[in-house]
């Protein structure tokens, strides 16, 4: 679409896409250790009592999911007449 004139400009983004692609991919990898180590610096500054609150969280979490799978997922599945329990065998 550019042609010989554009290719330098192609060539340029290409390269940047590489290296914002290898810089992402370096900052997926340390997540997790970042991640621990906030919640390592929590637990020893504040105590064991600060995982209650992320415990409710989490059950809140799983219950609004199974919620919609159980309710809002049966409807439409429903509505296309087809069965849940197949559909969840099949994902």
């Amino acid at each position: 679409m550019l042609g010989k004139n554009g290719q330098p400009v192609i060539d340029f983004f290409e390269r940047l896409s590489k290296v914002f692609f290898n810089i992402l991919s370096i900052v997926m990898k340390l997540a997790p250790v970042g991640a621990f180590g906030g919640m390592a610096f929590t637990i020893g500054k504040y105590g064991l009592s600060t995982l209650i609150p992320l415990g409710k969280l989490m059950i809140c979490v799983y219950a609004t999911m199974a919620l919609f799978v159980f309710i809002v997922l049966n409807f439409i599945c429903k509505l296309y007449k087809f069965s849940l329990w197949k559909y969840l065998a099949h994902i």
